[in-house]
C-alpha cells in the first residue's frame, strides 16, 4: 500500500525524534447495498428478531464491514509501528453513524452516551435532524465560508457540494461518488469502488 510504503520511508530516514501525521481516505462504496461482495458480512438475525428496521440492519451491517475493511487495510500499518516500537493513536472520522440510527436507547445505553461510545464514529451532519430555521449540513460548512468569503472554489468542491441542500439519499450518493471518484485519483487508499 502506497501510504504505508511512504509512512515506512519518513520512519527510516528520520534522525530523531519525530511527528508524523498519516490521513487515509476510504471510499464510500459499495454505493448501493446489494452491490455487496458475497464474502460481505451479514447479520444473521432478522430486523424483526433484533427490533429494528430493516434500514436499520442494513446500517448495521454496513458499519461492521467498513470496520472489517478499516482493520484489514490498517493491520500492516499497526504490524509495522509495531515492531519499530512507535507509539501511534488513529482518530477515526465518520463511518455509517450507527450511533443515532441503532444505539438510541438500546441496549441499556441513554442517547449521550450512545452517541460518544461507538468506536470511530463521530455525531454528523447534526443540523440534518435540528430542521432549525437557517440550519444547513455540517458538511456545507466550507463551502458557505468559502461563498460569504467570496473565495474561489475548486471544481470538485463544486461538483460535489453544488446544492449543499439539506441531506437526502440521492444528494448523499451523488456526494460520495464524486468525492470518491476525486480522491481516489489522488492515489489515496480505501475500498473498491
Amino acid at each position: 500500500a502506497p501510504l504505508i510504503q511512504r509512512i515506512n520511508k519518513e520512519i527510516e530516514t528520520a534522525d530523531g525524534p519525530f511527528f508524523l501525521y498519516g490521513v487515509t481516505v476510504a471510499l464510500h462504496a459499495p454505493y448501493f447495498p446489494r452491490a455487496r461482495s458475497s464474502s460481505s458480512i451479514r447479520v444473521r438475525q432478522s430486523a424483526k428478531e433484533l427490533g429494528i428496521r430493516r434500514r436499520e440492519k442494513a446500517q448495521l451491517e454496513e458499519y461492521l464491514n467498513r470496520m472489517h475493511q478499516m482493520d484489514t487495510e490498517l493491520l500492516p500499518l499497526i504490524q509495522l509501528l509495531e515492531s519499530k516500537k512507535i507509539p501511534f493513536i488513529f482518530f477515526g472520522d465518520h463511518h455509517a453513524y450507527v450511533a443515532e440510527r441503532l444505539m438510541k436507547g438500546k441496549w441499556g445505553e441513554d442517547e449521550h452516551t450512545a452517541k460518544h461510545t461507538t468506536p470511530l464514529v463521530v455525531q454528523r451532519d447534526l443540523a440534518k435532524s435540528m430542521r432549525l430555521p437557517g440550519t444547513f449540513e455540517m458538511s456545507c460548512l466550507a463551502n458557505r465560508l468559502v461563498s460569504a468569503l467570496q473565495l474561489k472554489t475548486s471544481r470538485i468542491d463544486e461538483l460535489v457540494f453544488r446544492k449543499c441542500e439539506v441531506g437526502s439519499e440521492t444528494s448523499d450518493l451523488r456526494k460520495n461518488i464524486l468525492y470518491d471518484l476525486f480522491h481516489s485519483r489522488l492515489g489515496f487508499e480505501g475500498g473498491r469502488p
